[in-house]
């Protein structure tokens, strides 16, 4: 097997996983992002395979053994290859985007007097990779926290199964001072709008062949009791449709996982204005926000003709003032760092090598010095000025659409 460049990482790594296949093994070459990719998904599945090699799975299996480290290298694998189809396959994109972009039409139509953007992305290859293996370190963490023993690997698969956000939309709205009526609150009625148009989002996009995916609370665990007191998957925000989510979640190539980094959140100050019918549908940080201060809006939906999923995030230009460039960022910068660190403490090293591999992933990539890999089309100066023409470490804008408020000068009728 082929392990090019292992000794360019800066970070020593601990006895025991100095020898594992990691994403900046492969960073060294001038391949391109695609080539990394497969690479470094047929290293890890043939690694897998091998280990597998003795393995009788007898039921009961957990993340500790070599049975469970194999099975979730498998699954890293398919989900390394998930992302490189939908990069090689990306012309669904446009069918895409073109149909989200309908509902950018809508609120022109609906709300000229709000201005508003909507932006699609791309996640990062480097971005996609810490997160798969934040969530690894996640789940058996709080796992083992809780019962003082590792999980089963089903419980870990089926976490991992919940990858969503690989494609994202963000819907960034505000109400111009000049549509205010006296006595009127800004920025509650820019959060009244909010949710009236999330409200409105899933039953639109349902009738363009994308489907809401329940919530995943924390824990991992989908909003089905919620689905069923808003009466069932037939609830959809206009009555008109029905929600139904009977796909298969596997981790197969033209599904790209994915989930959401577990954050405590907090009581807010206000109620949540989505109604019972597409609740179970929202992660509700505006109502509830995270720990941080962030505030949004998250809904995942299944695009039934292109076959991925995508995630679309709803916010007020406030809202997205503090995440992007408030102390949301720093803070939760802060935060990430500090779980990361009382999770490696936690769990004895040594005890469990696919937590140790997964941690130690994560960590090199933190370490990475941009300025001295060779990735076509991607140069760095340092870590913080570089061009990034591939989607390594920044993803890829795909839907740039921005909606000025119209009668600048009239007041709402």
């Amino acid at each position: 097997m082929n392990r090019p460049c292992a000794g360019r990482m800066v970070r020593k790594l601990p006895q025991g996983v100095d020898d594992m296949i990691s994403l900046n093994n492969y960073l060294y070459a001038g391949d391109t992002v695609l080539k990394i990719l497969r690479r470094y998904s047929a290293d890890l599945g043939a690694d897998a395979e091998m280990r597998m090699q003795g393995c009788v799975p007898d039921g009961s299996q957990t993340v500790d053994t070599a049975f469970g480290r194999a099975a979730i290298d498998f699954q890293h694998s398919r989900f390394l290859e998930g992302i490189l189809y939908q990069l090689e396959h990306n012309d669904f994109l446009t069918f895409q985007s073109n149909r989200i972009r309908e509902f950018y039409k809508y609120m022109a139509s609906e709300y000229p007097f709000l201005a508003f953007t909507f932006r699609g992305r791309i996640k990062s290859v480097i971005r996609s990779e810490e997160k798969f293996n934040g969530y690894i370190t996640e789940y058996i963490y709080d796992y083992y926290v809780k019962h003082h023993s590792f999980p089963p690997v089903e419980g870990l698969q089926k976490q991992l199964n919940h990858f969503r956000d690989f494609i994202a939309y963000r819907i960034v709205l505000s109400m111009p001072a000049c549509h205010l009526r006296p006595g009127q609150d800004r920025e509650q009625e820019e959060i009244r709008y909010l949710y009236e148009i999330a409200n409105a989002l899933p039953a639109f996009l349902e009738k363009r062949s994308f489907t809401a995916e329940p919530a995943i609370r924390q824990g991992g665990e989908a909003d089905e009791a919620g689905i069923e007191a808003a009466g069932g998957r037939s609830g959809a925000a206009d009555g008109s449709a029905g929600m139904t989510v009977e796909k298969n979640n596997s981790t197969g190539a033209t599904g790209v996982l994915s989930c959401e980094t577990t954050e405590e959140t907090v009581s807010g100050s206000i109620p949540s204005g989505l109604k019972p019918q597409v609740r179970p549908y929202y992660r509700d940080y505006v109502a509830h926000p995270k720990e941080s201060g962030y505030r949004s809006l998250h809904i995942a939906f299944f695009d039934e003709a292109a076959s991925s999923y995508i995630e679309v995030q709803l916010r007020t230009h406030e809202m997205d003032n503090f995440a992007e460039i408030g102390t949301a960022n720093h803070s939760q910068y802060e935060k990430e760092q500090n779980i990361i660190r009382r999770r490696r403490g936690a769990v004895p090293e040594g005890a469990c090598p696919l937590f140790d591999e997964a941690y130690e992933r994560g960590m090199v990539l933190q370490c990475l010095d941009l300025s001295k890999i060779d990735v076509n089309m991607f140069t760095a100066y340092n870590n913080e000025l570089m061009n990034d023409g591939c989607g390594l470490y920044h993803g890829r804008l795909i839907l740039p659409f921005e909606h000025l408020s119209r009668f600048q000068n009239d007041l709402i009728g």
